[in-house]
């Protein structure tokens, strides 16, 4: 059976940031075919709805339109966002506008690669639990780290433990991801998912909980680790999972 191409649309006001991705694509990823490539982002509005992309490749600093004021412009975001930027600052808000994945400039052919078979196999393969990408509904998140960024799924998440200004992901497949974020910041993100914070240390994935200990007023998670339940909390998780 022969694999359908990915179609792809790049948006960049730089022609040479242009040229250096096409071309990578052209020699490195034989399942993607670039439809369009744009410099002017209000002509790429029109491109998207006429061509429907799988993948669209964002450029971020741009004038007229930057690269979050131009998703905005559609009311649902039937393509995969991997956002292309020289700057780090960016990835933070990258998550809240459903980035797929997240690329630095001058981009890594491997890590090119990588984005390129993730999309493959989210397109062409969905889960069957997937959630489509719209705004302010995210199932990927870029996880900013001290070598870079991971990018996972909320369906991963166990819980979150926070450690000082940092915030420790622990997944559901035993794996750890150290996050320079705190937890505040994270449970905003996360609690319009069904996550809780039980404890000022602790914000918990609701699907993930397999017991509730009412003596010692505690939750044993899914991996096995139990985690307590704050005092001024109990109340409120007593409401939280009687909904789910």
């Amino acid at each position: 059976m022969t694999i359908p191409k990915l179609k792809a649309i790049i948006l960049d006001d730089e022609a040479l940031n242009i040229d250096a991705l096409d071309r990578m694509i052209m020699a490195y990823c034989p399942g993607v075919i670039v439809v369009a490539r744009c410099q002017n982002p209000l002509e790429a509005i029109g491109l998207v709805h006429d061509l429907r992309p799988d993948i669209l490749f964002l450029d971020i600093a741009m004038p007229e339109l930057n690269g979050f004021e131009f998703l905005n412009k559609f009311e649902t975001l039937n393509f995969k966002t991997i956002f292309t930027t020289a700057y780090t600052e960016y990835a933070i808000k990258a998550i809240k506008y459903a980035a797929f994945d997240f690329l630095l400039k001058p981009i890594d052919k491997e890590e090119l690669i990588l984005a390129i078979n993730r999309a493959q196999a989210n397109v062409l393969l969905p889960s069957s639990t997937e959630i489509n990408q719209h705004k302010g509904t995210r199932t990927n998140l870029a996880l900013p780290t001290n070598e870079g960024f991971s990018f996972i799924d909320i369906g991963e998440i166990v819980f979150c433990q926070s450690d000082n200004s940092y915030t420790i992901y622990k997944l559901i497949d035993g794996k750890k991801i150290v996050v320079s974020r705190g937890l505040k910041e994270t449970s905003e993100m996360l609690e319009k998912h069904d996550f809780f914070r039980i404890h000022q240390s602790y914000l918990i994935n609701g699907k993930y909980i397999r017991k509730y200990n009412k003596s010692n007023s505690s939750v044993v998670m899914s991996n096995g680790e139990e985690l307590p339940i704050s005092l001024r909390r109990k109340d409120e998780f007593l409401m939280f999972i009687d909904k789910m």
